[in-house]
């Protein structure tokens, strides 16, 4: 029996104890879990920089050409092997050994432009690994204020839904005292119900783009995030004028790239006439000892040998030689690219101008919305005055309200097409991202 009493405290204390921790578990033990993680646009950034896989691989390609650049120079060392032989036979009573060693050592005017094709490739490497991580920071600062922008969405439907419910209690009150006819009780009814469709389905889409953000930020999925940025910022923000984007002196990504392409196919160019003229020079030093299996290897009777050479090719002097037709092939490679060159120059003043234009129209629209949200509320203020006082059907009150949540909306929307024109513009610059925003 004493032994029953013990088991039981026991298996009592441990209940009690489950209890008090599962009780206590979501303000102790669960609360870093439950903790929403708050990301700024750039923090977002910084997460999708540590985990995208596209950024890990660019940084392996990176890595491979950063090192085949930093040894390209073993082209100079020279190619050294070590010899033994031993010979014996039927007739022959003492075997002979030898051993030698050899160094050769072949230049010509191709290791040149083999170690500088080396150092373009890892330079291209390097702008197509920034290339990429500003590609990356572009589609997540978008997705960010985009779902900044769901979020005031949804919170304008939310208000919407919430007056439009309160509206419809109001007019079932005053219907069952009397006061009003089913019509309106009905019609506002179906107005409460449009306003719970239109919020659920806003909501549904904010919580599958907010589960592809994760995703490309590489955070759990059960993880809470809480957005702290705004758009209400890029509502009063300042004007952007030409003189704003000429103050960077920083070579914009389209044309870095094109000007290592190009830089590139004039050392192919040179590789191919070094190919087709360069002469070639060989050397060679070789030390052979001779010996026997009773005497060793005779350290002083070895022979030494040296030879050098040159050759010079010829074939590149004939028009339809294969390296003639390989220089000629290089050369419309340089041209094609120096014209795509020529071209982007040309038309990045225009890429320019054409992004300031999308921007000064969205701050116009911008003012356009906040004067018609001023107006929109105003409207339905004086209409829900004059319902309450008679003079207004709820048709003409409910008109007013959608007029103002429109409005918002509105207003919200072009505040995201405003701040998605300013990243493409920082993106075409290749500035850091918010370096236009005042």
């Amino acid at each position: 029996m004493a032994a029953y009493n013990v088991a039981f405290r026991i298996r009592r204390c441990m209940a009690l104890a489950f209890i008090a921790l599962t009780t206590a578990a979501p303000h102790s033990i669960f609360a870093k879990e439950a903790a929403a993680l708050s990301l700024s646009p750039e923090e977002a950034v910084k997460y999708a920089l540590d985990g995208n896989i596209n950024i890990k691989r660019e940084k392996i390609s990176l890595g491979s050409a950063k090192r085949t650049s930093g040894t390209s120079w073993n082209k100079f060392i020279p190619s050294i092997n070590a010899s033994g032989t031993m010979t014996g036979g039927d007739n022959i009573d003492d075997p002979t050994l030898s051993a030698g060693a050899s160094l050769s050592l072949g230049l010509t005017p191709s290791v040149y432009t083999a170690i500088r094709s080396a150092s373009l490739s890892y330079q291209k490497q390097q702008i197509d690994y920034d290339t990429a991580v500003r590609t990356i920071e572009l589609n997540v600062r978008k997705a960010y204020y985009n779902l900044l922008y769901e979020k005031e969405n949804l919170s304008l439907m939310q208000a919407n839904l919430s007056t439009a419910q309160r509206q419809y209690n109001s007019n079932a009150a005053r219907y069952n005292r009397g006061a009003l006819a089913r019509l309106d009780v009905l019609s506002a009814q179906v107005s409460w119900q449009n306003a719970q469709v239109a919020y659920e389905k806003a909501q549904i889409t904010l919580e599958t783009d907010m589960d592809s953000f994760k995703q490309i930020l590489g955070i759990a999925q059960e993880t809470q995030i809480e957005l702290t940025g705004s758009l209400d910022k890029f509502i009063s923000m300042g004007e952007i004028k030409k003189e704003d984007t000429q103050k960077s002196k920083v070579t914009p990504p389209e044309i870095a790239s094109l000007e290592k392409q190009v830089e590139i196919a004039r050392n192919n160019l040179l590789a191919s006439r070094f190919n087709a003229w360069g002469p070639t020079v060989t050397g060679s030093y070789s030390y052979t000892m001779n010996g026997t299996l009773d005497t060793g290897i005779d350290t002083d009777s070895g022979t030494k040998r040296w030879t050098l050479g040159v050759t010079i090719p010829l074939d590149g002097f004939i028009p339809f030689s294969q390296r003639a037709v390989a220089i000629s092939a290089q050369k419309d490679s340089l041209e094609s690219l120096e014209l795509a060159l020529e071209n982007a120059k040309s038309t990045f003043s225009t890429n320019v101008d054409s992004a300031l234009r999308k921007i000064k129209y969205s701050q116009s629209v911008i003012k356009l919305r906040q004067s018609s949200v001023n107006l929109a509320a105003q409207t339905y203020s004086m209409s829900l005055d004059a319902y309450n006082r008679g003079s207004k059907d709820l048709l003409s009150l409910q008109t007013a309200l959608d007029n103002l949540t429109q409005a918002k909306v509105n207003l919200q929307a072009e505040a995201y097409n405003l701040i998605c024109n300013i990243l493409d513009l920082e993106n075409t610059l290749g500035v850091p991202f918010g370096t236009l925003i005042k």
